[in-house]
């Protein structure tokens, strides 16, 4: 709903039952002066700061008058979205300066902060690790301190040729979430699931839910539907995931609700459950079909919540 102010966004959503939002920030270009000679589209991966909510200069009054506005409307404000990559060589360290602004911005509004690590693309996943080691404390710290929740996606952010082959995030699996864990042991750290890569990652969501079910903040909600004819033309090696996933309203995939949601409720995930919308058909597309779109996956998804 890029089309509309938060304020509108905040309305709509009361309008039509929703009780939380995830609203991306808009951070970075006023900041950042050193990103200026990177391609387009190198600060993205999710919402790399071209958002609703202007975090440069948030005012109390600013916050306050929101906090008003969400009071009116029954809507909550679940997690501020800002995606950098605070592991990248040139992003990162104006990106770690962001995030800690961002942070603060959370702990205005009360709510979380939910990105990714990150990921310096030339570096294999154990290098990455050792760099997260020296990157992401200091941060996990200063979100603990403010009483701000951090909840990183598990998408790696492999949706361009730009970030080929190794993608902008390096915690997609539960192999490397083991090691984030372990390094930031701190409760206030953990994990947004974004559901729909698990299908391209062929990784059993139940067999992720269970195993870090104390660790999973939020859930955003997306499906998919693998891509078989894609497949068996050009295989799964090296082939972008978009291309061998076609993503859907959540409850019109490959996901089995049941299962998924089951799972859920077995480790006690009592957490916020976030509604995206990145179906392609012709019938969601634009404006009018993102709000569409929404309002299906709000309608498939009611029923398993609890």
């Amino acid at each position: 709903m890029a089309d509309t102010p938060l304020e509108g966004i905040v309305r709509w959503a009361g309008q039509h039952g929703f009780q939380c939002l995830e609203v991306a920030a808009h951070v970075m270009r006023g900041m950042m002066d050193d990103m200026d000679d990177l391609p387009a589209g190198a600060d993205s991966g999710g919402y790399g700061g071209m958002g609703q909510l202007e975090i440069v200069g948030l005012t109390t009054e600013r916050v306050s008058a929101l906090k008003q506005l969400l009071a009116e409307t029954g809507v909550g404000i679940s997690a501020i979205a800002y995606y950098p990559n605070l592991l990248h060589p040139t992003m990162g360290p104006p990106s770690k300066e962001c995030a800690f602004r961002v942070i603060d911005a959370a702990a205005m509004l009360g709510c979380n902060w939910t990105t990714q690590v990150g990921r310096d693309p030339r570096l294999d996943v154990a290098d990455n690790l050792d760099l997260f080691e020296t990157v992401w404390p200091e941060v996990v710290d200063y979100a603990e301190r403010k009483s701000v929740k951090i909840a990183i996606d598990n998408g790696p952010h492999l949706d361009m040729e730009l970030s080929w082959p190794a993608g902008f995030n390096v915690a997609t699996t539960p192999a490397v979430w083991r090691r984030i864990f372990e390094i930031c042991p701190q409760r206030n750290f953990g994990l947004h699931l974004d559901t729909w890569h698990f299908v391209y990652q062929r990784i059993d969501p139940e067999y992720a839910i269970e195993s870090f079910g104390d660790r999973i903040i939020s859930v955003r909600a997306s499906d998919g539907r693998w891509n078989q004819a894609v497949a068996n033309e050009v295989g799964t090696v090296a082939v972008l995931p978009h291309l061998l996933v076609q993503q859907r309203v959540i409850g019109t995939g490959d996901l089995n609700l049941g299962n998924l949601f089951g799972a859920l409720w077995r480790v006690g995930f009592n957490g916020d459950v976030i509604i995206e919308h990145r179906e392609p058909s012709e019938t969601f597309r634009g404006a009018e079909g993102a709000r569409k779109a929404l309002v299906v996956g709000k309608r498939l998804v009611e029923p398993y919540l609890i």
